[in-house]
């Protein structure tokens, strides 16, 4: 390791730490890795969107002899150089999506993606914050959603069907159509884009009924008394309740920074909170972002967990120490935490 100086002192410098993230999340992630660097711990901001426009260097060696080798902006990473690691969105490789780039976007994420798999399978599962395997694993929508029936959620009736006959089956009404992705192709713009939670009328003379219903996901609409986000990180939670004018009902994240959503702290249940806890142990996870509605009777009904959910906004709306949380986290799994 390196030496750092404090005053007269020589100290030696603490583990290092691995983000990986993108110049354009950056902004959510910088106050994470000021806290680390603040308590005197490397940290190593992996960008993958400045490596995909070749700003910064990254390769990746399988020598016959010496086996594999990543090497970032001049450093390198072996099994053993990281002693935890946050994966955060590295992603991220376009700010804004036009015809024209659309095949180059779905062509470079994932022959890039491929390739930074590489670089995360030489570090260890026990020192991600979520391992990237756990995280695909948990990121199986409808799986997701049986998980957490099994740990005792309440779950939204779900259809997933290239038959309307199945969607129908569903109560008359409202019905809310979802993606896997959050993101869909648009045939006027040539391009995908992301798809807010829609509400269908379930019934043949609706216009969503002119096409096949597959691939998409498909739930009743279930009405609201408050919506929840529970974020945990570790052994914390960080509990917030969501407000809507009925200009937001359907999907309050198109409206968060309106005066139609609100964010207040308010203490979620604690037999549902214990489930949450026991969701993410199920799948090895230390942090994860949880969407509830909690209907006009009280129940609360589960609608899924994102192991890479945003959280900014909470911190800053309402003082939610969830990055100081976040950091601790890595530090302790430097340490040697569980």
């Amino acid at each position: 390791m390196t030496l750092n100086r404090s005053g007269n002192n020589r100290v030696k410098s603490k583990a290092t730490i691995l983000i990986a993230t993108s110049s354009i999340d950056n902004i959510n992630v910088k106050v994470v890795a000021d806290i680390l660097t603040e308590r005197s711990y490397n940290t190593v901001m992996y960008e993958g969107d400045r490596v995909l426009r070749g700003e910064h260097q990254l390769s990746i060696r399988l020598h016959p002899k010496t086996g594999l080798v990543a090497t970032y902006q001049g450093r390198s990473f072996s099994s053993n150089s990281i002693a935890a690691a946050w994966l955060r969105r590295p992603n991220i490789f376009f700010a804004r999506r036009t015809k024209e780039t659309e095949l180059r976007r779905l062509n470079v994420s994932s022959e890039l993606a491929g390739a930074q798999r590489t670089l995360w399978d030489l570090i260890p599962h026990h020192t991600w914050l979520n391992a990237p395997g756990a995280m695909d694993r948990a990121e199986q929508k409808i799986a997701q959603l049986d998980m957490a029936r099994r740990v005792g959620f309440v779950i939204p009736d779900t259809v997933v069907s290239n038959q309307w006959r199945d969607v129908h089956q569903l109560p008359k009404g409202a019905t809310i159509l979802k993606t896997f992705r959050g993101e869909a192709y648009d045939e006027r713009l040539g391009t995908m884009n992301q798809v807010p939670t829609t509400v269908f009328t379930n019934n043949k003379e609706d216009p969503l009924a002119e096409g096949l219903p597959f691939p998409a996901i498909w739930q009743p609409a279930i009405p609201k008394k408050r919506e929840w986000r529970i974020t945990i990180v570790g052994g914390k939670s960080f509990d917030a309740a969501i407000y809507t004018t009925k200009n937001a009902k359907d999907d309050w994240r198109i409206h968060q920074f309106t005066s139609d959503v609100e964010f207040r702290r308010e203490p979620f249940p604690t037999h549902e909170k214990e489930k949450c806890f026991r969701l993410l142990k199920v799948y090895g996870l230390r942090y994860g972002a949880f969407d509830f509605i909690e209907k006009p009777d009280g129940t609360i009904v589960f609608l899924e967990v994102n192991t890479n959910g945003q959280y900014r906004w909470l911190e800053e709306q309402l003082d939610l120490p969830i990055s100081e949380a976040i950091a601790t986290e890595l530090i302790a799994i430097t340490e040697g935490g569980k």
